[in-house]
């Protein structure tokens, strides 16, 4: 029987919709190098690829594939979809919610390009000194460009686009941002537009295998961050899930020496959130009631 003809549930622990390819310019290994990885490890039993998708017109994006490599991109998953292996295989993206792009990733990615998913993540800022865009961890003021990106986060979360927001306390990679009442009040506008919309946000592992920060807290991981988890469980009908950002093979899941989503979920296992399962029917992805 078509794996895709039925209606499959896989929880958290069994999921990894979030890698990068070499087609991301900043990642290593080819699909189906990460597959192999996956099998390997048998626990993965669903696996998204979702590449950094290009931006005409943003010349900041070096990161993440050209525009020209995107039909090569989407071609490669879809060969690797074809075959049944025991894994299903979904082809997404990761998308940074920029005003003005929600109709190129509705209408091309999600429509003509038939991407089973995208991400949702919000990376760049502009410094409200220069007007250049930055990173956020690079910004001379975190706390100017906060407002400014909890409005884009929120964004993209109401837009209904996103399967789910990526690596949410994102903006405490800075080395100035503290846990205070600044970034406290930013956390609950995102949190509580999260509920409201029923889009899940993501304990990311990658920042788990980042260096850590000094901050002026004390040395830390950039992200996820333990108080803006702790204070997440606070909150009633938040869904949460787990994310390896995968930009090796190995990373996959976790093999060797290698953080990925069981470190992310060790990281919160202490704390009350409620860790969804992602429902599959015909290629449509959902989180499962």
């Amino acid at each position: 029987m078509d794996i895709l003809s039925l209606i499959m549930v896989y929880s958290s622990e069994s999921t990894n919709l979030h890698t990068h390819t070499i087609y991301s310019h900043h990642g290593s290994g080819s699909v189906e190098e990460y597959i192999q990885e996956a099998l390997s490890d048998k626990r993965l039993k669903l696996l998204g690829f979702s590449e950094h998708i290009p931006l005409e017109g943003i010349g900041y994006f070096t990161s993440r594939m050209d525009k020209e490599e995107m039909r090569r991109y989407v071609d490669d998953v879809n060969r690797a979809k074809e075959e049944e292996r025991g894994i299903q295989i979904l082809l997404g993206g990761e998308c940074d919610f920029i005003r003005g792009y929600e109709s190129y990733y509705s209408e091309e990615l999600l429509g003509e390009l038939g991407f089973d998913y995208i991400l949702g993540s919000v990376h760049y800022q502009k410094d409200r000194y220069d007007g250049q865009v930055r990173f956020m961890s690079d910004l001379l003021d975190g706390y100017g460009s906060l407002a400014s990106y909890v409005e884009d986060y929120t964004r993209m979360l109401s837009s209904g686009l996103a399967l789910y927001g990526c690596h949410t306390d994102l903006f405490l990679s800075a080395p100035m941002m503290r846990w205070d009442e600044n970034t406290r009040s930013a956390s609950r506008d995102i949190i509580e537009c999260a509920i409201d919309c029923a889009t899940p946000l993501e304990v990311n592992g990658y920042g788990l295998r980042k260096p850590s920060i000094k901050t002026p807290d004390g040395k830390r991981k950039m992200y996820p961050v333990r108080e803006f988890w702790e204070y997440a469980s606070t909150f009633s009908g938040l869904l949460v899930t787990t994310g390896s950002d995968a930009h090796r093979p190995q990373d996959v899941y976790g093999a060797k020496n290698s953080e990925s989503i069981r470190d992310a979920d060790e990281f919160i296992k202490d704390l009350d959130l409620g860790f969804i399962s992602w429902e599959v029917e015909s290629g449509i992805i959902r989180a499962a009631k």
